[in-house]
């Protein structure tokens, strides 16, 4: 590396070389490395090109002529001096010289490409994710669009909740019914009457009388008109 090593100053007085020219002619910033097709090297004897013209006073420089802030070490198109992240690799960044896996535009300590909650804020922690308590919990409240789609399942859930209770209903109030109905046809079948040849006992209204079937309890008369058995009721 090469220092500048001579300020400028006015050409009063000045030491020439050879061909009559300062060291201020043929390297204006001082920096020992020779300006652009300079006529000579001076009598201080600049070497190499410049391609670095307006190098700080008192810089060091490399052997163009150029100082660290006049660099892009990082070759991403940023200067060092205006290079916020001097170790991008991806071609693709801003005017300050990072690439969104460098940048941390919230300061918790997650890049903002992983960072799923931007604005942080600055007194509070950050997970994994870039998110802080306050954050997460603000982002539990769902969005319009989210919040639309609850409401349709839940109105949607809550029509199959009551057609399940009226069907439930009406087979609750079916079954008894049946069951009812089977019950009757069980305790009281239907009581058959007494062929029409069957003979029975004459009693004292004048009335043949049998009890059908043996033991049951009914009782049958036979009318006088028709012969037919009836049952006494």
């Amino acid at each position: 590396m090469i220092t500048g090593m001579f300020a400028p100053q006015l050409e009063i007085n000045s030491t020439v070389d050879g061909v009559g020219c300062s060291d201020l002619q043929v390297d204006a910033d001082s920096d020992a490395i020779c300006n652009t097709n300079a006529p000579s090297a001076g009598p201080s004897n600049c070497t190499k090109t410049d391609i670095c013209p307006n190098t700080e006073s008192n810089a060091t420089v490399d052997t163009y002529g150029c100082s660290w802030n006049q660099r892009d070490d990082d070759g991403d198109g940023v200067l060092n001096l205006d290079d916020s992240c001097p170790d991008t690799s991806n071609p693709e960044v801003s005017p300050d010289g990072c690439s969104s896996w460098q940048r941390d535009s919230d300061d918790d300590g997650i890049a903002d490409a992983l960072d799923e909650c931007a604005k942080t804020p600055s007194d509070e922690f950050s997970n994994q994710v870039g998110c802080s308590v306050s954050q997460e919990q603000s982002n539990i409240v769902p969005s319009g669009n989210e919040e639309s789609s609850v409401i349709q399942w839940g109105t949607l859930g809550g029509v199959l909740l009551v057609i399940l209770l009226l069907s439930g209903y009406i087979l609750s109030r079916k079954k008894p019914l049946e069951n009812i109905t089977q019950s009757e046809n069980i305790s009281q079948p239907k009581a058959n009457a007494p062929p029409y040849e069957t003979r029975g006992a004459m009693g004292d209204d004048g009335k043949e009388w049998i009890e059908f079937p043996t033991g049951s309890g009914n009782r049958f008369y036979r009318e006088p008109s028709s012969g037919q058995w009836v049952k006494n009721k």
